[in-house]
């Protein structure tokens, strides 16, 4: 099982390949999680980007600070989240899987760009085949003192407990 970003990895293996734009520069202001996918707070680099997902909701700059990129409007509270909340971020990540299976670059901010992008970024990794344990687990590698929110690693797991028990329903 492939993660579908093209690293040819097999599934929750790491996605260790890393594939940097030549576009995308000031890489300190965020960081890669997987190939294409990049988090950041506030203050990563705007260019370069095919989709932008603006995860804070005290933080949500113009379109036109992001030079042609996609902007997604994700505003979130860091905190535990609403159901409603929960049902923004797993849309937001199913278009931020689609873009970065279509090997587009991708960056997901928040105003620290820890939990809330965290967020988002996971249940990514999630939607394109990774365990919720390996998606936390990748992002807080990835992006030091990232997705330490417990509430929102409970999301994580809690959509790929529904996402096996979908599955296993559909193979009876």
């Amino acid at each position: 099982m492939s993660c579908g970003t093209g690293c040819n990895c097999q599934g929750p293996c790491g996605c260790r390949p890393i594939v940097v734009p030549s576009q995308i520069t000031e890489a300190h202001l965020c960081d890669q999680v997987a190939p294409y996918l990049y988090q950041g707070g506030a203050s990563a680099p705007s260019r370069g980007y095919a989709l932008v997902a603006l995860c804070a909701a005290e933080h949500q700059p113009p379109d036109s600070l992001f030079h042609g990129a996609r902007v997604l409007r994700v505003p979130l509270r860091d905190r535990q989240p609403t159901d409603a909340e929960v049902v923004l971020a797993f849309r937001a990540a199913r278009v931020v899987a689609e873009a970065v299976r279509d090997r587009r670059p991708c960056l997901v901010t928040c105003y620290q760009g820890l939990n809330r992008s965290g967020l988002v970024t996971a249940l990514s990794l999630v939607l394109m085949g990774h365990s919720g344990d390996w998606a936390i687990r990748q992002v807080q590698f990835r992006r030091t003192g990232a997705l330490f929110n417990r509430h929102f690693q409970e999301v994580v797991r809690e959509v790929c407990r529904q996402r096996r028990q979908q599955a296993a329903g559909a193979a009876r």
